[in-house]
């Protein structure tokens, strides 16, 4: 469990270091730019102390970057855009968990005991009560939001069964397989995919590029304001987190561990509060309460199971 929480951590970090990045070079290169950075970084540590592309469950990860970190980042924006941070962050983080364990029980059969259950509901529940309330939904837009909202949610959970898939694939050829050569396979693939979109966005499409900075400065005056801001993003989120991430879905479930990283937006209550002046409100803190008290479930599972007479 230890590694889900040093991830959501890590996912913090990087959002409030993606946001300002976002801000000054749009959110298409700020996301190429960490990324390309994130992949330089994994493959100098994968090559050196990994196993680099090697092993059978290769396949799988570069699936899973494809679908969990390309289309499933570009589902988010277009939610983002359309239904705003605090629905999407809800509709995203309240389905991946509950996704990502339906689809590990029906294809790996993967189940998970009663009280895992129920700690990972109780955490759902915490981030609604603190991200519901103050939704702003626009009827235009809120169905197709909601929409992308789901998909980017499905992305993410399918991306982390297929990474439990490629860690199976290793186990049955005996192969011991690092989260470093892990997370530098899965973000192969997600930089192909990103490659191709940011290429159609930029050059297919000049006129309708994503979410273009809105300050009036030479490129050159905003990629240097931005660039410790890409390089903390890079280092906390894809690159450090990344690996965090892939030795928690080695440990534990994915339903575990997409519970577990659904409190990252309470986390960023208090990084928001300090860089941006932005005070939670009580909903905010009612919520991150029940948050903890989802997380304290999870973390004491088999005690409480064992103390209720439940098989776990």
């Amino acid at each position: 469990m230890f590694a889900s929480f040093l991830t959501a951590a890590l996912f913090s970090l990087s959002i409030v270091c993606a946001g300002r990045a976002a801000r000054t070079v749009g959110v298409l290169n700020a996301n190429f730019a960490r990324l390309a950075l994130s992949l330089i970084l994994l493959g100098i540590l994968a090559h050196l102390w990994g196993q680099g592309i090697a092993g059978p469950g290769l396949s799988w990860f570069l699936l899973g970057g494809i679908i969990g970190v390309g289309i499933g980042d570009l589902a988010t924006f277009l939610a983002l855009v359309r239904i705003g941070p605090r629905l999407s962050i809800l509709v995203v983080d309240c389905l991946c968990a509950p996704l990502g364990a339906l689809i590990e029980w029906v294809w790996l059969g993967t189940t998970l005991d009663a009280i895992q259950i129920i700690g990972g509901i109780v955490i759902l529940v915490g981030v609604a009560i603190v991200f519901l309330p103050g939704a702003k939904n626009h009827p235009r837009g809120l169905a197709l939001g909601i929409g992308c909202g789901a998909l980017a949610a499905a992305s993410q959970a399918i991306g982390a069964v297929l990474t439990r898939k490629g860690n199976d694939a290793n186990l049955l050829e005996n192969i011991a397989v690092n989260p470093l050569t892990s997370a530098y396979q899965r973000m192969l693939g997600a930089f192909a995919i990103l490659v191709l979109i940011y290429t159609f966005w930029n050059y297919l499409l000049p006129r309708r590029k994503l979410a273009a900075p809105v300050e009036e400065e030479p490129p050159r005056e905003r990629w240097k304001r931005a660039t410790p801001w890409i390089i903390a993003n890079a280092l906390t989120g894809l690159t450090f987190g990344v690996i965090c991430f892939q030795w928690a879905l080695v440990q534990a479930p994915a339903g575990v561990v997409l519970s577990v990283l659904a409190t990252v937006p309470l986390m960023v209550i208090p990084l928001a509060w300090l860089l941006d002046g932005d005070r939670p409100t009580r909903s905010a803190l009612l919520g991150g309460g029940v948050a903890v008290a989802g997380v304290v479930i999870l973390l004491n599972s088999r005690t409480l199971g064992a103390a209720l007479g439940w098989a776990v």
